[in-house]
C-alpha cells in the first residue's frame, strides 16, 4: 500500500475535518465527552491550550493519501524563533497501524528543519494515548499545561525534541 504525503489542497477541507473528528472520537474516548468533541467541530466551542498564545504563525498542513483518500494530517506551527510545533497529528481510525502517523511525523520534522527550526514541541492531553507515540519518537516531557474547551478544562503535557536545522 502506498502512502502519499503532500501539502493539503482546498478540496481536502471536508476530508481533513472528517479525519480530525473521527480521530478525536477514538483518541480521546473516555477523556473528552463525545458531545464536547462534536461542539469543537460544529464550531460551537473553541479549543484553547495554554501554550497556543505563543504561536507566531502557521507552517502549513500536510495530508496522507491512500488510494486517493485523505486518511491523515499533520498541522505545523511556529512558536518562538527557532521553535516549531506539531500542532495536530491525526490519522483516521481505519488507517491507523499501517505507518501513516510515522510518515506524517517524519515529513513534519523535515518541514520544520527546513524552516530553520532547531527545536519543536508537541502538546497533547495528559491522558491521551498519543503520549506513547511521542515518547517512542524521541521526545522528552517539557511541561504541564491545560486545554480549555468551553467550560471544560483538561490537563495537558508538552513534549520537545531537538533537531538539526537544514538551511
Amino acid at each position: 500500500m502506498e502512502i502519499e504525503i503532500r501539502w493539503t489542497r482546498d478540496e481536502d477541507a471536508e476530508a481533513r475535518v472528517d479525519v480530525l473528528r473521527r480521530a478525536w472520537h477514538l483518541a480521546f474516548k473516555g477523556v473528552i465527552d463525545p458531545e464536547v468533541i462534536d461542539s469543537v467541530f460544529d464550531g460551537t466551542e473553541e479549543l484553547q491550550g495554554d501554550w497556543t498564545p505563543r504561536r507566531t504563525g502557521a507552517a502549513g498542513t500536510l495530508v496522507a493519501v491512500v488510494d486517493s483518500e485523505v486518511v491523515g494530517l499533520v498541522g505545523m506551527g511556529l512558536l518562538e524563533p527557532g521553535i516549531g510545533e506539531v500542532a495536530a497529528l491525526y490519522v483516521r481510525p481505519d488507517s491507523q497501524g499501517i505507518g501513516v502517523g510515522a510518515r506524517l511525523w517524519d515529513a513534519a520534522l523535515a518541514v520544520l528543519q527546513h524552516r530553520n527550526m532547531g527545536r519543536f514541541e508537541v502538546w497533547t492531553l495528559r491522558d491521551a494515548k498519543a503520549r506513547t507515540f511521542y515518547e517512542r519518537a524521541g521526545c522528552t516531557l517539557i511541561g504541564d499545561s491545560r486545554v480549555v474547551i468551553g467550560d471544560a478544562v483538561f490537563p495537558a503535557v508538552g513534549y520537545g525534541r531537538e533537531v538539526t536545522p537544514v538551511s
